[in-house]
């Protein structure tokens, strides 16, 4: 147990770091534009990654487990489904793409990064199976050896000054790498064959409840990027996107804590050992203290290190910052675990679709007056939103907030 965790950790911190640490090395030796452009191909990426893995990273898993004797038939199943929506999905960005005011090669650029998202989605099927039998260590020399390879590439991409227009193409192979490693170690090999309408409608039917929460959180997290782009210019994506990036680095604790402290809060629920919750919510209060002192201390410090002159106006965002940190660590993290764990999933993801909704509109209006600072207030209004309502949903359930200890 204490090793899958390890290695579950490594993969994410192994993902994580390799993404930012990228994007940093970058951020120093490519134009700010070219970092827009390189942060939106990116986000359109991970749209689709997550759009056509459509909940099965989560759903694939449980299959897996309660029966991986039939492990052929889950993989034929969500195979169908995915390559459905990458034919719809590659056949709406390429109309996009021609009707577009980018730059040729921008287009190409775009498309590259859209490809590798696709095949990205069809990896996580293999990986599935790989958590479902334990394999955890498996998966994290998977993502070591692609995320080595890729860092090499880019490193070499730096020493020779090639051209920009290349790294699209090192992405690809990063994902090609992560996709055949994952096939060679998966124990299953598909034999891929068309279902029938019938099975597909059944299959999408039982698959759309896991796909609900994670379609609305990427339109939520790569809306406000496209819409930037439409009113204003790369630069200003650029801008934001290293916002982004610090927020996520801030989160770090965050996502790691989540999978560890879980099946720890499902456990004491069960006992009603509501005391012991207190107490991993005031040690969660604590990181995230910790986390935002150091950021307010540290952040310019940080900023001008990692990515220079000419993202210096990120230093008057540090407010914005450390407001969505500290309402994610304090509003989201217990309260959203309490919610799953207490059977109350539908009212979560009805809690989070309203904070959804509202932040959307409050895009589309706010980001065409404001332009960055109009993406910034919708990301913080929703997010305060959500964690009022996450907050709501708990006193109503157990008439107590998990703060103090309880008499």
């Amino acid at each position: 147990m204490i090793n899958n965790i390890i290695f579950s950790a490594g993969t994410f911190l192994s993902k994580f770091l390799m993404q930012i640490g990228i994007f940093i090395i970058l951020s120093k030796y490519i134009s700010i534009r070219e970092f827009g452009i390189l942060t939106y191909a990116f986000s359109i990426s991970w749209f689709l990654t997550n759009l056509i893995d459509f909940g099965y990273r989560t759903k694939n898993v449980k299959d897996f487990v309660k029966n991986i004797n039939n492990s052929n038939s889950i993989f034929l199943k969500s195979f169908n489904i995915k390559i459905i929506i990458s034919i719809i999905s590659i056949l709406l960005l390429t109309v996009f793409l021609y009707l577009s005011s980018f730059e040729i090669d921008d287009k190409y650029f775009i498309l590259s990064y859209s490809l590798a998202g696709i095949l990205l989605s069809f990896s996580y099927t293999y990986i599935a199976e790989l958590q479902a039998l334990g394999k955890f260590n498996i998966e994290f020399l998977i993502n070591m050896v692609a995320s080595l390879i890729y860092l090499i590439s880019i490193i070499l991409f730096i020493s020779f000054e090639l051209d920009f227009y290349i790294l699209s193409y090192l992405y690809l192979l990063y994902v090609v790498l992560i996709f055949l490693f994952s096939y060679i170690y998966s124990v299953t090999k598909i034999k891929l064959n068309i279902l029938s309408f019938n099975k597909i409608l059944l299959e999408f039917k039982e698959v759309i409840p896991y796909a609900i929460l994670v379609v609305a959180n990427i339109i939520y997290v790569t809306l406000d990027v496209i819409i930037l782009k439409e009113f204003y210019d790369f630069d200003t994506i650029a801008i934001y996107q290293v916002f982004m990036k610090i927020i996520g680095g801030l989160m770090i604790f965050f996502h790691i804590l989540y999978s560890v402290f879980l099946p720890k809060i499902t456990l004491m629920l069960e006992h009603k050992d509501y005391n012991k919750i207190s107490m991993l919510n005031q040690i969660i209060f604590s990181i995230g203290f910790v986390t935002f002192v150091t950021y307010y201390i540290l952040g310019d410090i940080f900023i001008d290190y990692a990515f220079g002159d000419q993202y210096n106006i990120v230093k008057s965002l540090d407010i914005y910052i450390i407001a969505i940190v500290t309402i994610k660590y304090l509003m989201w993290f217990i309260y959203e675990i309490l919610l799953v764990s207490s059977n109350n999933q539908n009212k979560r993801v009805k809690a989070y679709i309203i904070g959804l909704s509202i932040t959307i509109v409050l895009y589309f209006v706010l980001i065409p007056i404001y332009g960055l600072y109009g993406a910034i207030y919708s990301s913080l209004i929703g997010t305060a939103i959500i964690g009022l309502l996450y907050t709501k949903l708990i006193y109503q359930e157990f008439e107590y907030l998990f703060i103090l200890k309880k008499r």
